[in-house]
């Protein structure tokens, strides 16, 4: 991709998550085909070339935090699973996964989701059913893989069983999931 077609398909990308976030808070039905769309055109991007796309997930922004997290999660996950050889199935189901991994977040307070610093046991306790929430939701969509739904649901497992919501240990976690905490991780870490 050149400059302007990576910008462009970032400002897709966007446009997609902000998309399915606001239905989900009107109680509205996601549009997944607008979704399936653009993990394709991400999936044909890093199959095409292994480096340009992932300078998307370098893109930050304070005020569309959630959105721009999202969208680095699932680069990152695409990166991955292509490194990793998964086929165009596996990729693509991943990158749904990824890229709507933290749709519960809807369901959590602002005032617990903006909090400056720490947050208090109680409040961390309300944070982490983001995940449960997360599963929750794409459940109710027969087209998501299984993989994609449990890369939601899992992906604050860790592989020494400290994670949750499930207290998982090693190769319990499903394997879209064990890569999504890499890339989730690593993507609040450099934000």
């Amino acid at each position: 991709l050149n400059e302007i077609e990576e910008n462009e398909l970032r400002e897709k990308t966007r446009k997609v998550i902000e998309n399915v976030f606001n239905d989900v808070k009107k109680g509205k039905k996601i549009d997944l085909g607008n979704a399936f769309k653009t993990i394709d055109s991400m999936t044909d991007s890093i199959l095409r070339n292994k480096d340009a796309f992932l300078s998307l997930s370098v893109v930050k922004g304070h005020d569309n935090y959630t959105f721009y997290h999202s969208m680095n999660v699932c680069t990152l996950c695409l990166t991955m699973g292509r490194y990793l050889q998964f086929s165009k199935e596996d990729l693509l189901a991943i990158g749904m996964g990824a890229l709507l991994h933290d749709i519960g977040k809807i369901k959590i307070p602002l005032s617990i989701l903006n909090k400056p610093g720490k947050l208090t046991e109680e409040e961390f306790a309300v944070m982490k059913k983001h995940a449960e929430y997360s599963s929750e939701i794409l459940s109710h969509y027969s087209s998501l893989r299984y993989d994609s739904i449990n890369l939601a649901y899992e992906h604050h497992e860790r592989f020494d069983g400290s994670g949750y919501p499930l207290n998982l240990k090693g190769y319990r976690i499903n394997q879209f999931a064990l890569i999504a905490a890499i890339a989730d991780v690593f993507d609040a870490l450099t934000t």
